[in-house]
């Protein structure tokens, strides 16, 4: 998104303008109230949507939660997408064979819609499961309540992709981590899946047998070639991300990585990638705390997980160390941080 630093005003695409006009309608409030609150702008002159920054966004779900009065603003906003922008995406997804194939596209999603998003998809022989996870390093009570609504519209979009694509719902749950709401105490009746609420992670899960379901029924020529167009993209996006964005990410996924082993994953030198944090005023020691801080929260919310279960998540030996490590990034132990986030739910 072009961001002109002076102003903090972000320039967006007529489609994101119509896309959050049609939002705000549904949802009762004026769309340039929104505009105003989360410094956004539109520019007839952008032809692509670009992914809004996190902070942005932020502001985006919380006047848009604060402000619905008709409709639920997560779902509305999952119900609206669409790559409109970027076509070759729904041309992928509707040309795969199953579902399977389709799932690469989890791969492509947070570096062309948010690179803070993390989605898992643990292979299991059992049931379908995909933990959707947005990192973002907070101890604020309302951060933590509206990364929990960025949340919820992800996991809503999946499922909408899902019917799209005549995928059979039956036996398949949607999960968030954190309580119920009033959006989310209505979402079951309306989109006809079963509902989880308090669960170990957010995300969906389903039977096994839905891997193998098929959406296309013969193979075209244009699914290798929308797959090539899509991947260009997502390398360019790559490109032009920071040395700090591509450590975290790869922190996310694997948190007990060195920063040797991650210069070695990403095919660079060790000194050349310290050299590109010092460039970016940040150290390795900075951002390995800031993710897995950020993690450490969003495991502290699922009173299903106990402490030593949290801690080898994260790369520690034991839960005392991850103790120590906890209270010298918040000045809180773990403990004390669950106790702090329950009695603000309830």
């Amino acid at each position: 998104m072009q961001q002109k630093a002076e102003s903090l005003v972000y320039s967006i695409s007529m489609h994101t303008y119509l896309r959050f006009s049609e939002v705000a309608q549904q949802c009762g409030f004026e769309v340039e109230g929104l505009l105003t609150y989360a410094g956004l702008k539109p520019d007839v002159q952008l032809r692509k949507s670009q992914r809004l920054p996190l902070e942005c966004l932020l502001k985006v779900f919380d006047h848009g939660i604060t402000h619905s009065r008709e409709n639920w603003f997560p779902l509305a906003l999952a119900e609206s997408f669409s790559f409109d922008f970027f076509p070759e995406v729904e041309t992928f997804l509707a040309t795969s064979s199953n579902l399977k194939e389709a799932s690469k596209l989890l791969h492509w999603l947070p570096h062309l819609i948010l690179p803070e998003l993390a989605l898992e998809l643990p292979q299991s022989s059992e049931r379908l499961e995909l933990k959707v996870r947005v990192a973002y390093a907070t101890t604020s009570a309302k951060a933590v309540s509206l990364i929990n609504g960025i949340e919820e519209s992800i996991v809503c979009c999946i499922l909408m992709f899902m019917k799209k694509l005549k995928l059979p719902l039956d036996g398949v749950s949607l999960l968030f981590s954190h309580a119920a709401n009033t959006g989310i105490s209505q979402l079951g009746m309306k989109l006809g899946v079963t509902i989880k609420t308090q669960t170990e992670f957010s995300g969906l899960c389903g039977p096994n047998r839905l891997w193998e379901h098929p959406i296309a029924r013969q193979n075209s020529p244009i699914h290798s070639q929308t797959e090539l167009m899509i991947e260009e993209v997502v390398a360019r996006l790559q490109r032009q991300q920071s040395m700090s964005e591509w450590i975290k990410r790869e922190l996310r996924n694997l948190p007990s990585l060195t920063l040797g082993e991650i210069a070695e994953r990403l095919g660079l030198s060790l000194r050349g990638v310290q050299r590109q944090l010092l460039n970016e005023e940040t150290t390795f020691q900075k951002l390995q705390a800031q993710t897995l801080e950020s993690m450490a929260n969003h495991y502290l919310k699922s009173p299903q997980l106990d402490m030593e279960s949290i801690a080898l998540k994260l790369g520690f030996s034991d839960r005392h160390s991850f103790t120590r490590a906890y209270k010298r990034w918040t000045g809180l132990t773990p403990s004390q941080y669950r106790k702090l986030h329950m009695t603000k739910r309830l």
